[in-house]
């Protein structure tokens, strides 16, 4: 579904009557999750002093902020673009340093866009030719690469744009909150105005940060569903013959955009069939940070302690549900796993093996 690119973009709405610069205030930026202790339980991140130290945690690699790629437009407030979800994946293109922003207006119009590193020609393509941007026109008066459509030929309620420029990938985006509801002219004409502004900004960044690492601990994660767990010993332990994967974050079920999850090693993954169990595992080497928050503000679970798993282990069941699911935060990464109860712990077994956790 092409609405699925709104999420997924962000761009230069933020230079919407980009003349309103000055003493508006700075878009939210993506910032570092909160370290964890050794309880699990957040700390307040290191106040930042004159003398630079290594990040504790997963920091913004673009070098510059919201506000100076774009100034905030007119009538626009900033929103929070902190990472939200119950999976390590949802926590993917924080890991990897992504400068997120976003804006919205008291007439429920939001505006995004969105600045990635290290995007190749094949990242991009992956994105620019899916399903969300691949029916975008190009826009060579930006870009060789820029497609851009506004608003859409299919939907008066929404505006995209995709690039690629000096090895970053952009995407941006204006929807109206009441879909249907036509955007605003004046919105439409400042994303046509704004999109070139922001390629051209993001074209003369100089390199990235580098991206992240723990100090300890580094588990290579896995990238594709049989790096994970393998359909063949997934259906042993299972004691099915049929149950093979059928939801990966790649393709339409990308969370983000240019496989920036493949960067961080961070993979999430759905096997089952029409008569078998099913399971779900994902992973993200280096987002044990993250997981404290998540599950504070999951509506999803109601997670509780697992001794009897490794690392720092939780674990919580959904009403109705036959199946359980455990959140570990073990050598710096967060892995989760799903699965029937009575099978949940070999599962959990060859996941963390196969992802490179050390138990024991």
């Amino acid at each position: 579904m092409r609405g699925a690119g709104v999420a997924a973009a962000t761009a230069a709405l933020a230079l919407l009557l980009a003349g309103c610069a000055g003493t508006t205030p700075a878009a939210t930026t993506t910032t570092p999750a909160p370290g964890t202790g050794s309880t699990g339980a957040a700390s307040a991140s290191p106040t930042p002093t004159g003398t630079p130290t290594a990040a504790s945690a997963p920091t913004v690699r673009v070098p510059a902020t919201c506000d100076e790629l774009q100034p905030v437009p007119a009538g626009f407030t900033p929103v929070e673009t902190q990472p939200t979800g119950d999976s390590p994946a949802d926590y993917a293109a924080a890991r990897a340093g992504v400068l997120q922003c976003a804006y919205s207006d008291a007439a429920n119009v939001t505006l995004t866009f969105s600045v990635t590193p290290d995007v190749s020609a094949e990242d991009y393509s992956a994105t620019a030719d899916g399903v969300d941007f691949g029916p975008l026109p190009a826009a060579p008066a930006i870009g060789p690469d820029a497609r851009e459509e506004c608003p859409l030929s299919s939907r008066a309620d929404l505006c995209q744009f995709i690039d690629l420029e000096n090895g970053y990938g952009i995407t941006a985006t204006a929807y109206s909150g009441d879909q249907g509801t036509a955007l605003p002219a004046d919105v439409v004409d400042g994303f046509a105005a704004a999109v070139p502004q922001l390629a051209a900004a993001v074209t003369a960044l100089g390199a990235p940060e580098p991206l992240w690492h723990p100090s300890g601990a580094d588990l290579p994660g896995a990238v594709g569903c049989e790096n994970l767990i393998s359909d063949a010993r997934l259906n042993e332990i299972l004691g099915t013959t049929k149950a093979s994967a059928f939801k990966t974050d790649d393709g339409e079920y990308a969370r983000f955009p240019f496989r920036v999850s493949k960067q961080v090693g961070s993979e999430w993954c759905l096997w089952g069939s029409e008569t078998d169990a099913g399971a779900g595992a994902s992973v993200l080497p280096g987002g044990a940070s993250y997981l404290p928050a998540a599950m504070a503000a999951s509506e999803r679970y109601d997670w509780q302690p697992a001794p009897e798993y490794p690392g720092e282990a939780y674990i919580a069941t959904q009403e109705g549900s036959p199946q359980s699911t455990v959140d570990l935060a073990i050598d710096d990464a967060w892995v989760q796993v799903s699965g029937p109860v009575e099978v949940l712990p070999a599962l959990v077994d060859e996941v963390l093996g196969n992802v490179g956790a050390v138990v024991g």
